[in-house]
This record gives C-alpha cells, structure tokens and sequence, in this order.
C-alpha cells in the first residue's frame, strides 16, 4: 500500500482554536477529550482543507466558524484595522512519497508549521481580501451598530505547499467521515456518494454515469408517445438531478442502508469503509460507539481492530472508555487547548493490562482533576459521605473522582498518572502484609502516592473502619443480622472480632448503611490513612 496520511494539522482561529497543534501517526489515532473541547472541530477541520467543505460561498454561519476570542478583540480595539481581523487559518502536513504527481503539494508556502523545512501539504485560509480596502475603510467600527464582522469582504483560499491554488479533485487522500453522532444536516455529504466518489476510480466512474444516461435516454426514446402531452410539449427527464452519483446508494441483502436501524447502520458504514476494496488512505470515525449496545460496541471494535490494516490512517474520536482500552491506550491523543497530547510513552504492560480491563472507566481517570483510586464497591459507596463528614471536604467542590480499581492492580497506573499529569492517591490494603506497608513509600512520587493502615490488624477497609469506630459498627450489624452472630473467620483470616467478620461477609449492605449513618450525623472517626491521603491529594 502506498502510505499517505497526515502527519500533523495546526489550526488557527477556527471555532474554539485560538492557535492549536495536533501530530498523528500512520494507523490508529483516537481522540479523546472534555466535552465540547474540539474533538469533532479537529475532524472539520481536515475536512475543510482536503475536501472543501464549508466556505464555498458567503455563509451566515460562517461567522460562527471565526473563534469568539478574536472577535472579541478585534471590537474591543479603538480604531481596529483590517490586519486586525479575525481570520482562520488550517495547516495540514501529509506524508507522501516523492512521486512525481505528489510535487504540486511539496515546498515552503506555509506558516504555521513549525520550521521551514520543505513538506509536503496542504493550507487554507478565510480572511478579509485586501480588494475591499477602499470600502472597507470606510466602516466606522467605533459605532456599535457595526460590531458585526463584514463577512462580504471575505474570502476562502486553498493552496498547496507549492504555491499552486488546490481543488478538492487534486486531493492525493481517498478519505470519508463517518458521523453518527446526531440526526442532523450532513455537512460532510451523503455517506454512500462519498464513498462512491472515493472507492471507484474516475474512469469507472465517468463510464458508469455515461452507460446511465445512455440507458435514460434510450428509455424516454422508447417511450416518447406515453410521454407526450401534445402541443409539441412532452415530459422529459432532468438529467442533473438524475446523475449517477446523486442516485447511489448502499444496500445489504436488498434492504437500503436508511432502512435500517441505527446501530446496524453504523456498523456497516464502518465496516464498509475498513474493507480493503473501497481503498481509502484516510477513515475519519465520529464516536463510533453512537447508537451501539454493549455487545454491539464489542462488535464495532472486533471490525476495527480486524480492518484497520486495511487503511493507511483512522482518526476516530470517542467517549466510550471500552473502545479506548480495546483500541489500546498508546493510540490515544488527548485534546487540550492549545495542543493534543500523545499517549504513545505508556509502557507495554500496562497497554496490555487496560485493554483486559474493558469495563475500567480510563476515561474518567485521564480526563479527571484529582483521582482516589480504591479497591472495590465498599470505599466507593462509603469514601464521600467519611472524607465530607470527617473533614469537611465537598468531593464536587474539590474535583475530585473516586473511581475503583475492583482490585490490587495500582501499579499500572504509575505511568499512566505521570504521563497525563494527574494527581492520584492510591487507597489500598496491606493484607497483613508488612512489606506491602513498607515499599508504599518507594512506589509514591510527588504526584503518585500509595496510602493503606500502617497496622497488619487493620488489613482491609472494613478492618480500618471497625477498629476506629467499634460501637457503630456493632449497631449496624445488630440491624442488618437481627441475630445472635457466632462466625470469626472471613477467607483465610481467623479469630477475628464477630462483627467485623460479619461486616466482611456483607461489605456492600454494610457500606450503604454506614454511608446512611454518617450522613446522618452519627460520631464517626477517619482511619489515618484515609486522612492523610485526602489531605495530600487537596493541599
């Protein structure tokens, strides 16, 4: 396969990007991020360069492409000018070989890329054209009656690396976006014309729509009679919006693609899009887990991860933590502000642990303030209404996330917290193991820190809970069992105190009942290694 794909895209004063810079790489790139933070602007943004989209004539809502900052800036000036316009400018570097039809894309002819090294790309830009001056300049932008941009007096202007004006059909990237995000006016074109246009070689193409027309005309010669209404006036069939193209579209076992329900429609489109016959370079996929089930999400990742070799770069954003895990971590970019943020550096290990650990939130984790990471369902139910009551902290006001881990697996995120810069407390058992309690101190860092009781008595949650707060956990036993209890042994601990046996054979009932009584003011005293913890992970 001929390897061309995009390297990297910088934008500048598009929607939410004052000035934003991503890099990619051949294969997978998932984007995750906030809601909102521009995933699906990074998307539009190749679409506009490669394939024109949008500002092909004046738009009113191409003021709502302009970033709001600028703006802002520009009316906020006292005499504005016109180098002062807001404007938006797209970059994108591609990899391609040195063929000689591939020339016309190669050269200097850029701005925001860093270097001035010769590439191969791609640029576009939506700014005031410099014909307009003398009307212009006659806008007296000090009157907030003309606080609007003069969009008139705007232009779009695609041109290659070289220098040379692009056009959509010089695009060197068979590429197609899948968004089944939302039902809404598909500003990326109809799927099965896009495809079409991308998988079928112009001269099939050109042969297709010609044998078409042919087969129309011919029917309307043969028909010329039923089709004549007299006067020399006959119905006729228009042959623009009769073209090929404007007709086509997929069907599977005879049923069209819009017939279908919308998660199979999805699947479909993707798998479609993946098979080594349609030969695209570039699969674009807006949050391919839209309209899926669980097991349908399974089933959309198995398509990905069997096809993706058969496309030379997928660009797919997500919300989903399963298709992030099974996709594996080391294909995600996290968008910020200004830049996306590569996972690439996570160790193998630990690429191999999430991808087991489909059902774990990694979302959540990296896309969180300040993370507590436990053990299991009894410090996630228990942990908000003890670090509130105890020490008066509001877990919402803190932003902070309780996220659990359903075992000891810590270690895997030691990396993973340092590469993403977040903040993490490790709230963990010792198990009545000493030198569990003596290597925490080698494992934390200065962001990373591994907190569990210092006494091997106190080996779980539930042991840390009892021995602080003996007499209200007795009372909540008695409410749960009703009984007389007799059992002083929970796994391979013996002799233990009876109610805290019985709290370990029912660690989630008696968690939500304690989480009642705290809330309800009942005396309650903190473990100290919850309240160091906490009171790093705040400071």
């Amino acid at each position: 396969m001929d390897e061309k794909y995009i390297k990297a895209i910088h934008i500048r004063g598009y929607k939410k990007f004052v000035d934003f810079h991503i890099e990619f790489k051949k294969g997978l790139n998932i984007l995750i991020g906030e809601n909102s933070i521009g995933k699906s602007t990074v998307l539009e943004a190749i679409n506009i360069v490669l394939n024109q989209y949008y500002f092909g004539g004046l738009n009113e809502e191409d003021s709502q492409q302009l970033n709001k900052e600028n703006i802002y800036n520009f009316f906020k000036k006292n005499s504005p000018s016109i180098q002062d316009l807001p404007s938006i400018e797209i970059e994108i570097e591609l990899s391609l070989n040195d063929d000689i039809k591939n020339q016309s894309f190669y050269g200097s002819n850029y701005d925001l890329l860093v270097g001035k090294n010769e590439k191969y790309g791609i640029k576009f830009k939506f700014s005031y054209d410099e014909v307009y001056d003398q009307e212009f300049n006659s806008i007296d932008f000090s009157n907030e009656e003309n606080h609007v941009i003069p969009l008139e007096y705007y232009h779009a202007v695609w041109t290659t690396f070289s220098g040379i004006p692009y056009k959509r059909i010089m695009n060197p990237l068979k590429s197609i976006l899948i968004d089944s995000s939302i039902n809404k006016n598909d500003v990326y074109g109809n799927y099965a014309r896009n495809l079409y246009k991308s998988s079928t070689s112009e001269e099939n193409q050109r042969k297709l729509s010609y044998d078409f027309s042919k087969s129309i005309r011919k029917t309307a010669h043969e028909n010329e009679k039923l089709l004549d209404i007299g006067k020399n006036r006959s119905f006729a069939v228009d042959e623009k919006k009769s073209k090929l193209s404007n007709l086509i579209e997929i069907q599977e076992n005879e049923i069209s693609l819009r017939n279908m329900g919308k998660g199979e429609e999805n699947i479909l489109k993707t798998s479609l899009s993946l098979q080594k016959k349609t030969n695209l370079d570039l699969v674009m996929l807006e949050e391919p887990e839209n309209h899926l089930s669980y097991n349908n999400t399974r089933k959309q990742i198995n398509k990905i991860q069997e096809k993706e070799k058969n496309v030379c770069q997928i660009i797919a954003t997500t919300h989903e933590s399963m298709i992030l895990n099974k996709l594996n971590l080391v294909n995600a970019i996290w968008i910020k502000e200004n830049n996306g943020q590569s996972l690439e550096k996570l160790p193998k290990d630990d690429v191999k642990f999430f991808a087991k650990s489909d059902n774990f939130d990694i979302l959540r984790y990296i896309l969180g303030n300040k993370i507590i990471l436990v053990e299991g369902a009894s410090e996630f139910i228990l942990l908000p209404a003890i670090i509130n009551s105890s020490l008066n902290i509001n877990l919402d006001e803190e932003k902070i996330s309780i996220i659990s881990m359903r075992g000891i697996f810590y270690t895997h995120f030691k990396s993973l917290a340092n590469i993403v810069n977040k903040k993490t407390l490790i709230l963990t058992d010792n198990d009545s193991k000493q030198d569990r309690i003596d290597s925490k101190k080698d494992l934390s860092e200065e962001d990373f820190m591994i907190s569990m009781p210092e006494c091997v008595d106190e080996f779980t949650f539930e042991a840390a809970i009892y021995y602080h707060n003996e007499k209200l956990c007795e009372e909540i036993i008695q409410e749960i069992t009703k009984r007389k209890l007799s059992k002083t042994a929970y796994n391979q601990h013996k002799d233990l105190p009876i109610p805290l046996a019985a709290m370990l054979a029912r660690k989630t009932e008696f968690a939500l009942k304690l989480a009642e009584k705290i809330e309800g003011g009942s005396n309650f005293e903190i473990p100290q290694y919850i309240e160091e913890g906490v009171k790093w992970l705040v400071q």
